[in-house]
């Protein structure tokens, strides 16, 4: 890579030193144009993004003319700008200016002509001299881009490396057209897609003007001076970028878990086992419930005032109460001597209350 000489780097800080210069003669001109020219055509300046060199070639080629329709402004305003123009001409509220004022307004108008051209000779010079001087920020953002901000921080290298971040992300910036400034046209931005730019653009111009702040003292330390720092910081905001406006990973559906199936509390305590224990399944009702293969009938025994069969309790060395002719008659008078404390008659003799007959029937729908 080129190597700077300390005369080269004098002459180019100089270059950077006359291009603020002239940037401000610029302005001052634009700022008396403006008040002067306003009187004859007031809607000039609400044309959105026009420039001061744009401004001033206008006012040249309209002059005092009445006829705006007429006049040329080819290579000067774009087609959708000339078609506003003439349209805000028809109803204009300017009026005709006097000779002295308009030969001050041709004069200014040149002016800024000269200016923007001498400016432009400069800033051509200082973009093919800038790798040598700052290679790093170069490498980063461009030479153009770079040569831009150094001349509208004004000082060389050495006042822009003791520029903040936050201040590097707004030179260049014009407040009625955008919040950000010449960072904006960096190529390395270009990597995030159009319908991306309003959720990334605002965290890349700030990686951006971080990592710029970062070069340019490494630029005036002259380490580096291979630019292979820059183009890293590059890489690094790139990887980045596109990490960011990578898609999101597909969330597969997973099925849904097995539902946890608690069992149902039941009541404790003393009188929940004894209830427990009259239903329990014991040895001699497992024994009771079985019967021995191959046999015709089994014997009966007594359950409460029941009689049940007895299964395989008969052939097992288990005391029962065998139920005989007897036993089994007896049980039966205790059972209807049961139900007659209950009810105060024989089960034979027990009726369904809600029964009755056809007659008394037939009474109760005449009633009703």
């Amino acid at each position: 890579m080129k190597r700077t000489t300390p005369a080269m780097e004098a002459q180019i800080s100089e270059c950077v030193k006359s291009i603020s210069r002239l940037e401000a003669e610029v302005k001052a001109a634009y700022i008396r144009l403006v008040s002067v020219y306003k009187a004859r055509f007031p809607e000039l300046t609400s044309i959105p993004g026009i420039t001061h060199l744009q401004y001033a070639k206008v006012v040249l080629a309209v002059k005092d003319s009445s006829d705006v329709f007429s006049c040329c402004f080819d290579g000067i305003l774009s087609v959708k700008d000339t078609l506003s123009l003439k349209m805000m001409a028809q109803v204009s509220k300017g009026s005709q200016l006097p000779d002295i004022l308009l030969n001050e307004c041709i004069d200014l108008a040149n002016v800024i002509i000269e200016k923007q051209k001498e400016r432009q000779a400069l800033a051509q010079f200082v973009i093919v001299n800038m790798p040598a001087l700052a290679p790093n920020m170069c490498a980063l953002v461009g030479p153009e881009i770079a040569a831009n901000m150094m001349a509208s921080v004004g000082g060389g290298l050495g006042e822009m490396s003791r520029q903040p971040a936050n201040n590097l992300l707004l030179i260049g910036r014009e407040a009625d057209r955008s919040s950000y400034g010449l960072l904006i046209n960096a190529e390395v931005l270009t990597c995030i897609p159009p319908e991306l730019e309003n959720l990334y653009t605002k965290n890349g111009v700030r990686m951006l003007a971080a990592k710029l702040a970062l070069c340019c003292r490494m630029d005036l330390l002259k380490q580096h001076p291979d630019g292979s720092y820059g183009l890293e910081m590059k890489n690094e905001i790139f990887n980045k970028l596109g990490k960011l406006c990578e898609p999101l990973p597909y969330k597969q559906d997973k099925p849904l878990p097995p539902p946890i199936v608690h069992s149902k509390k039941k009541r404790g305590g003393k009188r929940a086992r004894k209830l427990k224990e009259m239903t329990a399944m014991t040895a001699v009702r497992r024994q009771q419930n079985r019967i021995a293969f191959g046999s015709v009938a089994e014997d009966e025994v007594v359950v409460g005032e029941d009689v049940v069969g007895a299964g395989l309790l008969a052939s097992t060395s288990t005391r029962i109460l065998k139920a005989d002719p007897k036993l089994r008659e007896r049980v039966k008078k205790q059972s209807e001597r049961a139900l007659t404390g209950i009810y105060g008659k024989k089960p034979t003799e027990i009726k369904n209350p809600f029964a009755f007959s056809a007659d008394t029937a037939l009474i109760l729908k005449k009633n009703l």
